[in-house]
């Protein structure tokens, strides 16, 4: 993802779905105001989701589906789900790929 990116502070909504984007995810950390993140059908992004997505407290929908990320969803990001009193509603990772306790769908 371009670094310019991370200048748009007022973003809310970010829609990249199948847009065979590749690198990590870790510069969206930054966009405080982002309420969904649709990232899926990008088997580009790779490494594992930053646990700085924990300071989204506005997310509301993050959707990581069909993506080469890896390893566990952090404690951070799943801390921020509705049923913990957060704005986190919908949580969907591909979970053969991100281990995910607190995720609302697993796989496409």
């Amino acid at each position: 993802l371009p670094q310019e990116l991370a200048q748009i502070m007022s973003m809310r909504f970010l829609d990249l779905d199948s847009n065979m984007l590749t690198g990590s995810i870790g510069i969206l950390s930054s966009l405080n105001n982002l309420e969904y993140i649709q990232l899926h059908d990008n088997p580009g992004f790779s490494g594992e989701v930053p646990s700085t997505f924990g300071n989204l407290k506005s997310l509301a929908g993050l959707f990581l589906q069909s993506t080469s990320l890896t390893g566990t969803m952090p404690l951070s990001v799943c801390e921020n789900r509705v049923t913990n009193n957060g704005k986190l509603e919908y949580l969907e990772v591909e979970c053969t790929m991100i281990s995910c306790d607190c995720c609302t769908n697993c796989g496409d």
